[in-house]
């Protein structure tokens, strides 16, 4: 069952950890999500002008039946801040993709990455098509471009011709995907990816014959 992000809040704060942290970019001793998306004003932050959430890579074709990855990469752009949390809500098209784990066997968990080792939440429903991964650090905050967390699915398969479908981020109030520094939402951009499924996907090896012309 999933753990309400408000009671682990009130159990934090409960701890002693919840502490408040100042405009410098010290973090508490957990990131907790705030009641109100855009709590910006509380350490007079403002929204890190280079902070995104990406999925990789951006396009990709395979085969029906075929296995992809793609990798939630998350970056603090300038000013330098440095995260502490991510929230990830995604939605995929389940008519057309699976997640599957490292054997290629139906999932419902994805892959976190080494610099969030505090996992809150990772779901993955194949039936209803979203990904909901919340997950924190205490210690090392990343900056930069960081590994969030990877994805593994496989290409359903479909004898329809060539076609594409989306993973993208769910954004917006209630269900936002966002990265965190201090219980401050960080988030100004994110980048969807696209699938294309063809029973004959391009290899990336040309050949190329002579031309041979009769005199």
């Amino acid at each position: 069952m999933k753990t309400p992000l408000v009671l682990v809040a009130v159990l934090l704060l409960f701890m002693g950890v919840g502490s408040d942290v100042a405009a410098t970019g010290s973090h508490p001793g957990s990131p907790i999500v705030p009641p109100a998306r855009n709590a910006f004003v509380r350490h007079g932050l403002t929204p890190d002008t280079g902070a995104g959430l990406f999925l990789g890579p951006a396009s990709q074709t395979v085969a029906p039946g075929a296995f992809l990855t793609l990798v939630i990469t998350g970056t603090t752009g300038s000013p330098v801040i440095t995260a502490d949390a991510a929230q990830v809500y995604l939605a995929f098209d389940p008519v057309y993709l699976q997640v599957v784990d490292a054997s290629g066997a139906p999932a419902n968990i994805i892959q976190a990455g080494a610099v969030f080792p505090s996992v809150i939440t990772d779901q993955a429903d194949n039936a209803a098509g979203q990904i909901s991964f919340e997950a924190y650090t205490t210690a090392a905050f990343p900056s930069g471009s960081f590994t969030v967390a990877t994805i593994r699915f496989k290409a359903r398969a479909c004898s329809c011709p060539p076609a594409s479908t989306q993973v993208r981020f769910v954004t917006g109030v209630g269900g936002a995907s966002d990265l965190l520094s201090g219980g401050d939402y960080l988030l100004a951009a994110t980048s969807d990816a696209s699938v294309i499924l063809d029973a004959h996907p391009p290899t990336g090896v040309l050949i190329y014959l002579p031309i041979i012309l009769n005199h």
